[in-house]
């Protein structure tokens, strides 16, 4: 565990204009998601969330090979769709294990131009929040394949779709693994096999009561809106 959380950034940089904020829940000892953010030069920084399938030692393994490729792409290239491919081609290629894939959003942050392009790997959508209230909150819909699922390179690139979202002062990107909207406890009144679910709904309704907040506080409240619906239940999932 303590290698494995080693892997993460142990601060995140500091973005001129911008606030960014990260955690990690494992629900065992050792997990599969992850995250980072490496600066790339004066006003680029590159950025990724992800999700190895499965739990425990396996899934944690993958994690920090993952991490590591990420860090080592930046040598080679920085658009983020050009990052996936090689990601894909190296998992497709050389795990054997084929229950191995990824879910994986790989992005650059322009502070000077005030935009986000990135790449969706079959993870969990992005959501956008914007700070103008008569605005939606919506996802951003982008497909993408999940990273080892196909060693047809032409297949996966022709899956993969670029977005680029232009952000005004106060507007929110949230991105998350699939362990915070597939948390799940015991219904009440259920039997033993009745499980309830945080659910998207759920997300959505508490972030509408954030918006312009804190990258900080929006985290904290998220944090803290998920320790209450498990309770004293065992977390089923990282995220």
């Amino acid at each position: 565990r303590q290698v494995q959380l080693s892997l993460l950034p142990e601060k995140l940089p500091r973005i001129p204009g911008y606030q960014i904020a990260a955690a990690i829940q494992t629900a065992n000892e050792v997990g599969g998601d992850f995250y980072d953010v490496l600066q790339l030069g004066n006003h680029q920084y590159l950025f990724t969330i992800g999700d190895v399938s499965g739990k425990g030692s396996s899934a944690a393994f993958y994690m920090a090979q993952i991490i590591s490729l990420l860090r080592f792409s930046q040598q080679f290239t920085v658009e983020p769709k050009e990052v996936v491919l090689r990601l894909n081609q190296y998992f497709a290629t050389q795990i054997k294990d084929r229950q191995i894939f990824i879910t994986a959003i790989v992005g650059i942050l322009d502070t000077e131009k005030n935009t986000v392009q990135l790449v969706r790997a079959g993870h969990t959508l992005p959501i956008f929040i914007p700070g103008n209230v008569r605005k939606e909150i919506r996802e951003l819909r982008c497909t993408g394949l999940g990273i080892g699922l196909t060693d047809n390179q032409q297949k996966y690139e022709e899956s993969l779709q670029v977005v680029t979202v232009d952000l005004d002062a106060a507007d929110t990107l949230l991105f998350y693994t699939d362990g915070v909207i597939e948390a799940a406890r015991p219904a009440a009144g259920q039997s033993v096999t009745g499980m309830e679910v945080f659910g998207e709904r759920r997300l959505k309704d508490i972030l509408n009561t954030l918006r312009g907040e804190k990258a900080q506080n929006v985290l904290l409240t998220l944090t803290k809106e998920l320790k209450i619906f498990y309770a004293d239940h065992p977390w089923v999932d990282d995220h």
